[in-house]
């Protein structure tokens, strides 16, 4: 499906899952998504298992989807630093893919993971996240997606939260949990925890991001599950992370400037770091995975936006707009596509994605009351 056929979306309302290589998925799963028609079976499966890096078992993803009507999927993250386009772009898409399969997401907000001190710093910066992702378009905020505080629910139910996560200890060995370093006990608890929220939201499906802390967590929860009886094993989603934007960076390096962009920063910054980001020639022996340009361009923009348009500088001003992941990679591996090009475009495109939320930290009050108040912390 091309993209005449498909409505077009601003930069504010974008909704599908993640791009793919494989032609057409990306068009089509656009298509899926601003349709009003209830998804099919088939069509949402589709969608989930398009999300994972890790092969899922559909007959197992099917009994969950065909098993109960209030589907319930979780997420967490740690209301600290800065939140950065993995957290803010990536998080909505798989959401939005989420909802639109008939989820309701539960996000366990770790504002507990602070000293007493630092909660409200912590509660502060976790409705910053959620100005951010509303003003990009993350659907169903309040509604379908929902944030429990972590500070709450365990003054609320401490008994059943510890008594939770202590049986997750007990079910499992040091061995399974691959722990190592000098502070293991705190190592082992923070593992134990985050299987347990799991089994606290009461999710069916766990939107977890790829990586060896998530496999040691999976098999925490399997091992949960084995020494249960009845007690049902979630389904793991495993999302990918974005790559840091130089040379070698599996993901976004913290405390390195240039390696990642940020939901705050200006024009000036994305410009300057995409120029200064790793996007080798085509024959330089790299593979397309090893080229953080092309990966931010196929797995970002083309899923949020539909299309990606490159002005050909040595060609006249040419222009051609690309639908497809397939299209990118291909005129990029026959060096039709030169980072010279590559490079101003998807910073163009990162600034148009962005500047939804510039504009609302900018223009709405508490948005920019709360931005303010948070640059200020030294949360990490």
């Amino acid at each position: 499906m091309r993209g005449e056929d498909v409505q077009e979306s601003d930069g504010n309302a974008p909704s599908t899952s993640a791009a793919s290589s494989d032609g057409g998925l990306t068009q089509h799963f656009r298509s899926l998504m601003v349709s009003k028609t209830q998804l099919t079976m088939e069509e949402k499966l589709d969608f989930l298992m398009s999300m994972s890096t890790d092969k899922l078992d559909a007959k197992e993803l099917r009994e969950v989807l065909d098993g109960k009507a209030d589907l319930i999927a979780s997420d967490g993250f740690e209301p600290a630093g800065r939140m950065d386009l993995g957290q803010g772009i990536m998080k909505a898409l798989f959401c939005n893919t989420l909802t639109r399969c008939g989820f309701t997401i539960r996000f366990w907000v770790a504002d507990d993971c602070a000293q007493s001190k630092n909660a409200h710093k912590m509660q502060a910066a976790a409705r910053l996240f959620q100005e951010i992702w509303k003003a990009v378009g993350m659907q169903g905020i309040g509604k379908q997606v929902q944030f429990v505080s972590a500070c709450e629910e365990i003054d609320r139910t401490p008994l059943e939260y510890n008594a939770l996560w202590l049986d997750v200890a007990r079910s499992s060995t040091l061995k399974n949990m691959g722990t190592r370093g000098d502070d293991m006990s705190a190592e082992v608890a923070h593992l134990c925890k985050q299987c347990a929220h799991a089994f606290f939201l009461k999710a069916d499906v766990c939107l977890v991001p790829k990586g060896e802390r998530t496999e040691r967590v999976k098999v925490l929860a399997q091992d949960f599950c084995a020494k249960r009886e009845g007690l049902k094993l979630p389904v793991f989603l495993t999302h990918p992370l974005l790559p840091g934007l130089l040379q070698g960076q599996q993901q976004v390096v913290k405390g390195d400037a240039n390696s990642g962009i940020y939901m705050d920063d200006t024009k000036q910054d994305v410009d300057r770091k995409i120029k200064k980001a790793f996007c080798p020639l085509h024959d330089q022996g790299f593979g397309v995975h090893e080229n953080p340009v092309l990966t931010y361009i196929t797995s970002l923009v083309l899923p949020w936006t539909g299309k990606f348009t490159v002005t050909f500088t040595k060609e006249d001003g040419r222009q051609k707009e690309y639908l497809e992941a397939a299209e990118v990679e291909a005129d990029y591996l026959s060096g039709a596509l030169h980072p010279s090009d590559m490079k101003p475009a998807l910073a163009a495109a990162l600034n148009a994605i962005l500047q939804p939320n510039r504009d609302h930290l900018a223009n709405d009050g508490e948005a920019k009351r709360l931005h303010q108040e948070v640059k200020g912390f030294k949360l990490k």
